[in-house]
């Protein structure tokens, strides 16, 4: 077998807003707006872009699932057929919760958009929560079943 990067979604999540943290400073020099209710479509491309770049491609190359994965800050009303990002520990009602996107309201990054779903994957509630102590997951479908992916190996 060939060379494998082994990392956790947590992980990645991780490097993505390090990355994005890193941008800021740049991003202020050229007056794109990030903080939220000011940030506009150059900054949603460039987080979009940033986060396939280094997460959504990494998990799709670490799974055998031929199902469709989320999109970046992009909004489902129901979750049963994707691959999408679970979050623990959000102190939510819901024991089932689904990543959409981060936001940055002081602080790059600072809080995350998530859907609240029910048993069935159905979503019922968005809410924006901190960034605080969240552990990242995949839930992912591979031949028929729904697992729970916290690490994975990515081929290079």
């Amino acid at each position: 077998m060939g060379n494998e990067f082994s990392t956790s979604v947590n992980g990645l999540i991780k490097v993505y807003c390090e990355a994005m943290a890193a941008l800021m400073p740049s991003l202020d020099r050229v007056n794109i707006e990030w903080r939220d209710g000011s940030a506009y479509d150059d900054f949603d491309q460039i987080a979009e872009c940033l986060f396939k770049g280094i997460v959504l491609n990494s998990l799709q190359h670490g799974t055998d699932s031929s199902q469709e994965f989320f999109a970046y800050g992009r909004g489902y009303d129901e979750y049963g057929n994707l691959n999408y990002i679970a979050v623990d520990n959000a102190n939510v009602e819901s024991n089932r919760v689904a990543f959409q996107s981060f936001q940055s309201s002081s602080a790059p990054m600072d809080s995350v958009k998530i859907a609240l779903l029910d048993d069935n994957l159905q979503k019922i509630a968005v809410q924006v929560i901190p960034n605080v102590n969240l552990r990242f997951s995949l839930a992912c479908i591979v031949n028929g079943n729904r697992l729970m992916l916290d690490r994975l190996s990515i081929p290079l």
